[in-house]
């Protein structure tokens, strides 16, 4: 342990273990403890003689106006890369790009990423990288979520918006409404009960395919463009939205369709 002039002490190349009125934390070689307790990580997280974690922000230093807040319930695990682990009661993380509550188990960098247990990964900015299919970010299939407003991180890595937002995918952008829940893999829950799974095929919850008017399940494959899906965004209908859903109004159109043939068969006959 080495110390400092201003009275504070740098632990060695192995570290140690700091003891606070708030708890006990490992941290590595290289830390900096202030005679109040006050902890300054070698990635520049500071954690607070309160248990709060100071984050320096995309620019690596405190005290500008990209810093970042993250006030944990319990005492953080600090990392060797200078990022921290919340711990099982989780916390909340304060970034430019806004306030969320982030469950037990997820890491945040310095500069305010936030990596979830279920792998997405809230960015400084607030936008949202989807790992997609392969479970990993940074590969061919990672989505992108950019929410109206604050978003709500549930245990299992899904993630709800309540103002709704746009999402890109492999697939195409879509605009999705209020109440929309989206999977790490990409799997889109709808308001209404439709499922867009990543391939863009669409679930609908209430679409009736039989004689005997009994409603099921139905996956749709969109044929060309997917439906809600294209080059440009695509508003989805809202929650109680009264028009019909893309599967009823394929059901319809087939009806539509075989209701004009039977007419043109019966007037063909009465003419000859």
């Amino acid at each position: 342990m080495t110390p400092g002039s201003d009275g504070s002490v740098t632990l060695p190349s192995d570290g140690g273990k700091v003891d606070r009125p708030d708890g006990s934390y490992n941290v590595p070689g290289g830390t900096i403890v202030d005679p109040d307790g006050t902890i300054h990580l070698p990635g520049g997280d500071i954690v607070n003689p309160d248990g709060t974690v100071t984050l320096p922000g995309q620019d690596g230093k405190t005290g500008t106006g990209d810093d970042g807040k993250v006030k944990p319930n319990g005492p953080i695990i600090p990392g060797d890369n200078g990022s921290v682990t919340l711990p099982d009661g989780g916390g909340t993380v304060t970034t430019p790009g806004g306030t969320i509550n982030v469950p037990g188990g997820s890491v945040v960098d310095p500069d305010g990423t936030v990596h979830l247990p279920g792998g997405n990964v809230v960015n400084p900015d607030g936008t949202i990288t989807l790992p997609g299919q392969d479970g990993k970010t940074g590969t061919g299939d990672d989505g992108k979520v950019k929410p109206n407003g604050p978003t709500i991180l549930n245990p299992d890595g899904s993630i709800t918006l309540p103002g709704g937002g746009t999402v890109q995918t492999p697939g195409g952008a879509i605009d999705l409404p209020e109440g929309t829940v989206i999977d790490p893999d990409g799997t889109i829950h709808l308001p209404n009960g439709e499922i867009i799974n990543p391939d863009s095929t669409i679930i609908g919850k209430n679409t009736k395919l039989n004689t005997s008017n009994k409603t099921q399940n139905s996956t749709l494959t969109p044929l060309g463009t997917p439906v809600g899906i294209g080059t440009s965004n695509t508003t989805l209908p809202k929650t109680g939205d009264d028009s019909v859903s893309s599967a009823e109004a394929l059901v319809l159109g087939f009806g539509t369709l075989l209701g004009v043939l039977t007419l043109t068969e019966v007037k063909r006959r009465k003419e000859n």
